[in-house]
């Protein structure tokens, strides 16, 4: 499979993931990898890809006004990837994915993570003056492993800053991805204790 990977949640998803919370277990384990994570409290897990199976065969969605090509290359990667996303609120909130990452079809993955950081960047601008922008690139341990970390600072005011946060790795054959954001102080301490508490199961 060629290798996709998305910075926003598409806006019907993200929406229905607002409204739609399920309360469950604190800790998650991510099987693809190994990988054993505990949910902040005051966070609430939200199922990606259950929810969206369920929209896929809702009532009234036909398969053949749904089935171009444009959609089904994107489900086909939605759905290879393991997506977790769980949120305090609309500014403060986590997704993690795995997506199969095969150097010979996919090429370079530090290519490939390179990209990421320039769509996110350009999704910013679209967004916010470039002199409100702030970006730094660092490496970050989780549990041993090393992580690319990409940081962007977006200034709302004098005193109010925006942050969001893009990690990666390549692991096992999987692009292991985490994104946050967070307008709140709290809530990021809240998701870096998450990640630095984090477990891999290392075989």
């Amino acid at each position: 499979m060629k290798y996709s990977k998305k910075i926003f949640l598409p806006t019907v998803f993200l929406l229905i993931a607002i409204t739609s919370y399920t309360q469950e277990s604190r800790d998650y384990v991510i099987s693809d990898i190994g990988w054993k994570i505990t949910i902040p409290l005051d966070f609430t897990l939200y199922d990606f890809i259950d929810q969206a199976r369920n929209m896929e065969e809702a009532p009234g969605i036909s398969y053949e006004q749904s089935n171009t090509d444009g959609y089904d290359n994107s489900m086909d990667v939605f759905f290879s990837q393991t997506n977790i996303i769980a949120f305090r609120d609309r500014f403060n909130y986590f997704n993690i994915t795995t997506t199969p990452f095969d150097a010979e079809e996919d090429g370079s993955w530090e290519n490939a993570m390179q990209s990421w950081k320039n769509e996110a960047y350009k999704n910013m601008i679209k967004m916010v003056d470039s002199e409100k922008l702030d970006t730094t690139s660092s490496i970050e341990y989780i549990d041993g492993m090393l992580f690319n970390k990409f940081h962007i600072a977006i200034s709302l005011d004098n005193e109010v800053k925006l942050h969001m946060f893009l990690m990666s790795k390549l692991y096992r054959g999987y692009d292991c991805s985490i994104t946050y954001l967070s307008l709140d102080n709290e809530a990021r301490q809240q998701i870096e204790l998450m990640l630095r508490s984090s477990r891999f199961y290392k075989k």
